[in-house]
């Protein structure tokens, strides 16, 4: 059933409401189901279809939303240069994706960055293997933070300063492998990619079906995945993370 708008005493204290409600409309989209209807859009969203009309409106003037000529909705052209401008502004991209398609080469299996957003962890860049077989993620995916050898990382090294007397230990455990924690038929392995700035800024990743993270395969894996990890982390400048380690041993 569609929730009644909120009453005074119910709204949020952090946010202005009519921006609250926008973005849960906005979420409604994925990129499975693009377009929607005011119909699904209600459906999902919980908000009554004369209240989500006003909303699209304003969505549609700021660019945000757009409105088809069936009725349906879609994102806006907006959002598209602002998550542009989001990646870009990362400055990652001409470092990280040239390393990619390396680690790929290598490896032979897709590699990907994640970086940490709250309790999930977003796939910033991705490229594929040529296998016809391969784990199913996407750029702009999020999944869970608890699961899979990348979210390991990045809480393992959530918080962590060059000067933590844990660092020694924890690069010691590098890479993380994991088996079907988050896909049965899925298996992953990582290592923290660290930059001058931000320190941790991401989890760089090989990824693949259970079946090929073999024994035989590991060792070449885990050396590609390595090396990758540790140049990313010399063109950010984050080596002092490294050579850190090396002195607490």
């Amino acid at each position: 059933m569609p929730r009644r708008a909120k009453n005074a005493s119910e709204r949020t204290t952090r946010g202005v409401e009519a921006i609250d409600r926008a973005i849960v409309v906005l979420k409604c989209f994925t990129k499975e189901e693009m377009t929607l209807s005011l119909a699904e859009l209600s459906r999902r969203s919980g908000y009554y279809k004369s209240t989500l009309t006003r909303m699209l409106n304003s969505l549609e003037d700021g660019g945000l939303v757009v409105r088809h000529e069936d009725k349906s909705y879609s994102l806006g052209a907006v959002l598209m240069r602002l998550g542009s401008t989001y990646q870009s502004s990362l400055r990652l991209e001409s470092l990280v994706r040239p390393a990619l398609r390396k680690l790929v080469q290598a490896a032979d299996e897709s590699a990907s960055l994640f970086r940490r957003e709250g309790e999930s962890r977003l796939c910033l860049f991705r490229e594929e293997s040529g296998h016809n077989v391969r784990d199913q993620v996407r750029e702009g995916d999020f999944l869970p933070l608890g699961k899979g050898a990348a979210g390991q990382v990045l809480k393992d090294f959530d918080n962590i300063t060059i000067h933590d007397s844990r660092l020694n230990e924890l690069l010691s455990a590098m890479p993380r492998i994991s088996y079907g924690e988050r896909d049965p038929a899925a298996a992953g392995m990582a290592m923290p990619v660290f930059s001058e700035i931000e320190g941790l800024t991401g989890a760089l990743t090989l990824s693949g079906p259970v079946t090929r993270f073999t024994e035989a395969r590991l060792k070449m894996m885990e050396e590609s995945l390595r090396e990758s990890a540790m140049h990313l982390t010399l063109l950010l400048g984050g080596t002092k993370y490294w050579k850190a380690a090396d002195s607490i041993r």
